[in-house]
């Protein structure tokens, strides 16, 4: 999901980039309205679901050798 977001987002960029100075490029642009804040959040959720999920190593797996 976060990548559909960032595949929509970065496009609008250039459009951000140009209404300077074409104006009319500003209701494409507006797009981004929508796009940012859908983009930001998804990337929240999918890192905090990383952080949150434990790390398999081996000990935690049984293959760690004693001597």
């Amino acid at each position: 999901m976060a990548r559909c977001f960032l595949i929509a987002n970065g496009p609008l960029l250039s459009f951000i980039a140009l209404q300077m100075y074409v104006h009319w490029l500003i209701w494409i642009a507006a797009l981004w309205a929508v796009t940012f804040p859908d983009t930001t959040w998804s990337l929240a959720t999918l890192l905090r679901r990383l952080r949150t999920r434990p790390i398999m190593t081996e000990s935690a797996v049984g293959l760690e050798t004693t001597p």
